[in-house]
């Protein structure tokens, strides 16, 4: 997935909640948070087990947003994070392609997901 922070938000939202979280039940904070758990709640009704059955199948993300950013770095250090995951946000790839291999060391070693930057 590319440059995805609302994306991949849905994915590990949607995977929470078929493993057993009730964070779809919860107050929100804004309206934007209720409309994901509206729309959470109406995956789980018509495509039940469709976010643990796409994760098994999800290599990465990448992303470029601040916020997105933020994002992954607060679930990496929850240990959260499903996937491999490249800040496009700090990274030299933004403004010279030609060295993008310098962040290409960002595959998980064992089972958890690392964040390259």
């Amino acid at each position: 997935m590319d440059d995805g922070g609302d994306a991949t938000l849905l994915l590990h939202k949607g995977y929470e909640m078929e493993c057993g979280s009730g964070w779809v039940h919860t107050p929100s904070d804004s309206h934007e948070e209720q409309v994901i758990k509206n729309l959470l709640i109406k995956c789980a009704t018509e495509r039940a087990g469709w976010f643990t059955r796409t994760v098994k199948e999800w290599k990465g993300v990448s992303e470029e947003t601040t916020t997105g950013v933020h994002r992954l770095y607060q679930m990496l250090e929850a240990g959260t994070l499903l996937v491999p995951a490249i800040n496009v946000n700090d990274s030299v790839t933004k403004s010279n392609l030609t060295t993008c291999m310098d962040v290409v060391n960002l595959w998980p070693t064992g089972s958890s997901a690392r964040l390259a930057s």
